[in-house]
């Protein structure tokens, strides 16, 4: 299974629709959200079947980027978040931390 980060962002700030938060959460098998705009899913799908999913919840003047994530990564996140990115990713662990 692959890993997406799904970033969404409304021209106003305003919190995302429920209708794309639930669409998010029923692409994959599992999925994390501890920044706001931004999203991690574990899922079978393509990056385009994910696009083709999400795009019709927003409108013209919303953002919408879905990549793949490797699990080469760094930052500064709560402790339940790299618990959550290093189970999904354990082929390496997230050198990360939850402390400045």
């Amino acid at each position: 299974m692959t890993i997406y980060a799904i970033c969404h962002q409304t021209r106003l700030l305003d919190r995302p629709s429920p209708g794309l938060r639930d669409a998010i959460k029923n692409i994959g098998v599992a999925w994390w959200h501890h920044m706001e705009g931004v999203w991690l899913v574990q899922t079978d799908r393509s990056v385009d079947q994910i696009y083709d999913t999400l795009r019709p919840q927003i409108d013209d003047t919303e953002r919408l980027l879905v990549m793949e994530v490797t699990d080469n990564c760094q930052g500064w996140l709560p402790e339940k978040a790299w618990q959550w990115i290093n189970q999904h990713f354990p082929h390496e662990k997230a050198r990360g931390s939850d402390k400045p």
